[in-house]
């Protein structure tokens, strides 16, 4: 029996991130994070990173992610890189997602989502005189989300 999950499954390049699947984000600051690229082609390939801030259906703002000061990277046969860097948005409570994108085929190799939650959308949730349970009924810190 199988489970269907597959690690470096990706045929021409898989991304990674250390971002959680949702953050608390206030537009205008920075949003520091490492990406990982790998290769798990047997050639070497050249990719580029997008981002896509999008809301519902509409998408907000696309743009190029430069990396080494260029649009497009390469990484060796079976090998990855790990990017530093920092992102920066007018706007919040809406899903980030970064495609990684390859040179040769132009297609999205893959992708990584986090949902960025506003500090008004949060305090929304958090109505006065309603305590957020964290793990195991215990009280969750300040940062910590809950659906109503």
């Amino acid at each position: 029996m199988t489970t269907g999950i597959t690690v470096m499954s990706g045929e021409l390049g898989d991304i990674f991130w250390d971002l959680a699947p949702w953050i608390t984000y206030e537009p205008g600051y920075d949003l520091g994070c490492s990406i990982y690229v790998a290769n798990p082609t047997d050639t070497e390939k050249e990719y580029a990173l997008m981002s896509r801030l999008s809301q519902t259906d509409a998408v907000i703002s696309e743009e190029v992610l430069p990396v080494f000061g260029h649009s497009w990277f390469k990484v060796e046969p079976g090998d990855f890189v790990r990017l530093r860097g920092a992102l920066r948005f007018a706007e919040s409570d809406g899903d980030l997602a970064i495609l990684l994108i390859e040179r040769e085929t132009e297609e999205v190799a893959d992708s990584v989502v986090t949902v960025l939650v506003s500090r008004r959308l949060l305090e929304f949730y958090h109505r006065p005189g309603r305590a957020i349970q964290g793990h195991r009924g215990q009280p969750a810190s300040t940062g910590a989300w809950c659906w109503p």
